[in-house]
């Protein structure tokens, strides 16, 4: 439902702006839906994608992408005439997508709540990973809890509405736990930023009194969302407020992108933490060696495995989880001369050799 909606909006935006001349808001709309597309819904649902089983899950998945790709072909058309021209004949086998008309998306949902829910969803996410980045961690270390803070009640009903959101940032930004607090002053404050090129043509002669008010915080927002500085009311458009934590928060805290909440992560690994960390980091190297095999993704393997101290630990206390993970109906530490495929690589400086034998390929 979340990607139809999104190139319903999409399709739209790009219509009136076309019907407008106005090509930069027309791309930026299509950039939007492909942003989106590729880094939400594909990847979100690959599980899908390639599993074993052709169901009706796995078709209404292909469907849906298909139906979503076909729809904005023929809506970003004149943006990109001969780049879109060779994937829509690859996509349907038709002759020209010049001869087609604009797409009609009227029957396709038109959920603004769960767009929107989605949408700050994809924002927790996003801030979440940013402060990994920042501080080095890779995403497949699991860490103890994300808190999201905010005054507005809003994050609480979004969590609320639905245990799929909840669901989507436990496993996006691998969290065991998640928990909403207000009192969002004891982490952040709002910084203020004035918009001089707009306030400048029509407050010209008070900006030399507005900036050092501005920069010692001699300002208040009123009820109205207009804000009283020096005097003076601004309205939105000539002001904006920035989100920024607190010394004592600032390395694993991030704001959110309209500013009215704060991502905190714990970042203290414990050693249960590190061990499941390195069982993934294992379970991704034995899918690489899979994959440089020539292995299809169905291909069930015995598992051979030559581990440092370390990571035979891992190996012990998350065996089940790895041979799951990489279809091994087998899988020990030893001997490597039957194994007709060996990488040898490394895990955090810890050494790692990996071998298949008894390959038994899928139908």
């Amino acid at each position: 439902v979340y990607i139809l909606a999104k190139c319903r909006i999409a399709v739209t935006e790009v219509e009136k702006a076309l019907d407008a001349y106005d090509t930069p808001s027309a791309t930026e709309a299509v950039s939007r839906f492909f942003e989106a597309l590729n880094n939400w819904y594909i990847r979100r649902n690959k599980e899908r994608f390639w599993k074993e089983e052709c169901d009706t899950d796995k078709q209404h998945a292909y469907d849906t992408l298909y139906t979503v790709l076909h729809t904005m072909c023929t809506a970003a058309a004149p943006l990109l005439p001969l780049t879109l021209e060779e994937i829509y004949r690859g996509l349907t086998g038709e002759k020209s997508l010049h001869l087609q008309q604009f797409p009609d998306v009227s029957t396709f949902p038109q959920d603004a709540a769960a767009s929107h829910n989605m949408d700050s969803v994809r924002e927790i996410c996003n801030a979440a990973h940013a402060v990994r980045n920042r501080l080095n961690i890779r995403v497949r270390q699991p860490l103890q809890a994300l808190k999201l803070v905010s005054d507005s009640g809003n994050y609480t009903a979004l969590l609320e509405a639905s245990s799929v959101y909840v669901f989507l940032i436990h496993d996006e930004v691998n969290v065991k736990t998640l928990s909403v607090e207000s009192n969002i002053a004891n982490y952040a404050e709002h910084k203020l930023q004035i918009n001089f090129p707009v306030l400048g043509k029509r407050l010209p002669e008070k900006i030399k009194q507005i900036i050092p008010a501005s920069k010692k915080g001699q300002w208040k927002m009123l009820k109205d969302g207009t804000l009283e500085i020096a005097g003076e009311v601004l309205q939105p458009t000539e002001f904006n407020l920035l989100l920024e934590a607190k010394a004592a928060h600032k390395s694993n805290a991030q704001p959110l992108e309209n500013n009215d909440a704060l991502v905190l992560l714990d970042t203290s690994i414990t050693e249960a933490l590190e061990m499941e960390g390195l069982a993934r980091d294992l379970v991704r190297l034995i899918q690489q060696a899979r994959k440089e095999a020539g292995l299809n993704v169905a291909d069930r393997i015995q598992l051979y495995l030559r581990l440092s101290e370390k990571l035979s630990k891992v190996l012990k206390s998350h065996k089940d989880y790895i041979a799951e993970q990489v279809l091994a109906e087998t899988l020990a530490e030893g001997d490597m001369h039957n194994c007709t495929h060996i990488r040898n690589d490394t895990i955090e400086n810890e050494d790692v050799s990996i071998g298949f034998a008894n390959i038994k390929r899928s139908a």
